[in-house]
């Protein structure tokens, strides 16, 4: 039986479970009652919290890979395919570097947001009011800094294919740990913290295998697209 850790503190074991905010947190990270009998509140909404022992575990999305890879078959998957796919063919050469990063943004926003609700256990598409609801400075802020990274490997990939090729393998192993740090810490500066990145590996052991093969299929498919 595997532990579930606080979203706040990945050390230390979650032990309340907020369906508001839809995160697991400790007991360092919850509003004590007043009252003794009472429930703790959310820190972030005050909805009262519930043990951990009274909620259905959420099973991995990479545990549900069927369901999960049928995500980008949907309405708003298959229009951002298309997009992608078509309008490098019918842009100008002088653009298209911009035109590359804006699709990647596009790509990495929508995928920000799939993997944030895929990670409640939804496995749903996204509407185009939800992503508009959801909308947060630091999707967008990784978006850009997962499209940068996508281009600058697309242009070194044109004049320095072996070192291109060695940072895309690079980039397999960390892109997950990268994510998970980014959503946890809620600031895109944490990308930085490559102590954070080395915990939350050796933290998930064998687990993580399944999320780096994600990675390498996401890889795989930007580098058929460019």
């Amino acid at each position: 039986m595997t532990s579930t850790f606080c979203k706040y503190h990945p050390l230390q074991a979650a032990t309340w479970h907020c369906s508001r905010c839809c995160i697991v947190v400790c007991d360092d990270c919850i509003q004590p009652p007043a009252d003794p009998d009472a429930a703790p509140t959310c820190l972030l909404c005050n909805q009262e919290l519930s043990t951990l022992q009274q909620v259905a575990p959420v099973v991995p999305f990479w545990l549900q890979y069927t369901q999960f890879m049928r995500l980008p078959l949907s309405l708003l998957g298959i229009f951002l395919l298309v997009l992608l796919f078509a309008v490098p063919i019918f842009t100008p050469s002088t653009a298209n570097i911009p035109i590359m990063f804006c699709m990647y943004v596009i790509a990495g926003f929508y995928g920000w947001h799939l993997l944030q609700q895929a990670a409640t256990g939804i496995l749903k598409d996204l509407s185009i009011d939800n992503l508009r609801q959801q909308s947060t400075k630091l999707a967008i802020q990784f978006a850009a800094f997962l499209a940068a990274i996508f281009v600058a490997l697309d242009v070194l990939a044109v004049k320095m294919p072996t070192l291109a090729h060695s940072l895309n393998i690079a980039l397999v192993l960390v892109l997950p740990a990268i994510l998970m740090t980014v959503a946890i810490e809620k600031q895109i500066s944490s990308v930085m913290q490559f102590s954070q990145l080395t915990l939350i590996i050796s933290k998930l052991r064998f687990l993580y295998v399944p999320v780096v093969l994600a990675s390498l299929l996401l890889l795989t498919i930007t580098s058929a697209i460019t």
